[in-house]
């Protein structure tokens, strides 16, 4: 199976975010590796020790789709798998899965607004319950979800209303692209602790320069979701983020900056050459977001942009 019809830049970057979110214990992990256990008996049989490989692999491939998306179903299983069985390394398993889920709205196929699938899968309910109720009891008894929960899809989870951590409005949220540890640290300001797992993980990936920079960018979005200025400055300074970085949606590090309403963050990445004309998919500069989002006062980052101010003096990197 190749890879090289999905975007180059997507493709890099969540094949390198793959092996951040792969391993650490979510809130999904215990029913990802139930299910597992049970997904390759519909392919070919393998020995043993094979089926092992291949359910360790599945499982780490699921564990991060569902903490990148905050959702999981049963029907992931099978998609997965799919791709590991044709040939794809876990990574390229993940970003293409990732692909389609983002890009090809395989994501919506579970949503509770798909009200023919809702429909759909209420009146197979009925019929395995008429015609097949001892089978549908034990499949009961070992977790199978019938009909399938769209309610644990990945979709869904990311509209809750009411928590501003996860809500995504058309991509303006935190993305979900750090090991709990690593986020943490920057959360609490932990500029030693940052860096330290930011050379450790760079160690861990042969000193690949891609692996330091895509990781670098995410510490430097997650500084700015949270405000912490010198982290920013080491993600920048030691780390070698780039201060125009966009992400999967188009938006670059000001525009964040922009609907967080950091001023600190905007003088830093103008200081830090941050160009002010970059324009996210909308066609908006991060000026002209400033002016027009209405979900938080963006009143100081708008005044820095429109003055272009540049603070004389930064804080000095970790």
């Amino acid at each position: 199976m190749q890879m090289r019809v999905l975007p180059k830049d997507f493709v890099q970057r969540h094949r390198e975010i793959y092996y951040l979110i792969s391993t650490p214990e979510y809130e999904r992990s215990g029913a990802i590796g139930r299910d597992v256990t049970r997904t390759f008996s519909i392919f070919e049989r393998s020995h043993q020790h094979q089926l092992a490989a291949q359910q360790s692999a599945l499982f780490r491939v699921l564990n991060a789709i569902a903490e990148a998306e905050d959702g999981y179903c049963q029907g992931m299983n099978f998609i997965a798998a799919l791709f590991l069985v044709e040939g794809l390394s876990e990574a390229d398993a993940y970003a293409l899965f990732l692909y389609m889920l983002k890009k090809r709205h395989l994501a919506g196929i579970y949503h509770r607004s798909s009200t023919f699938l809702d429909e759909y899968l209420h009146h197979f309910d009925l019929m395995f319950i008429r015609d097949l109720p001892k089978l549908r009891a034990h499949l009961l008894t070992q977790g199978f979800a019938i009909p399938i929960d769209s309610g644990s899809s990945s979709s869904e989870n990311s509209s809750a209303d009411g928590d501003e951590e996860s809500v995504f409005v058309g991509g303006f949220g935190l993305h979900r692209t750090l090991p709990p540890e690593i986020a943490e640290a920057v959360r609490s300001g932990n500029g030693s602790l940052v860096r330290h797992l930011w050379e450790a993980h760079v160690i861990r990936r042969h000193h690949s320069a891609t692996a330091g920079v895509v990781l670098a960018n995410e510490i430097l979005h997650f500084a700015i979701w949270y405000g912490r200025v010198s982290i920013a400055c080491l993600a920048i300074d030691r780390c070698n983020a780039d201060v125009d970085n966009k992400d999967d949606t188009g938006l670059t590090p000001l525009h964040f900056s922009v609907v967080r309403n950091q001023p600190d963050m905007v003088r830093l990445l103008l200081a830090r050459g941050a160009r002010m004309q970059g324009t996210s998919m909308r066609k908006l500069s991060p000026l002209e977001l400033a002016h027009r989002w209405k979900r938080r006062d963006t009143t100081a980052a708008r005044l820095v942009l429109e003055k272009e101010e540049v603070c004389l003096s930064v804080p000095k990197t970790i």
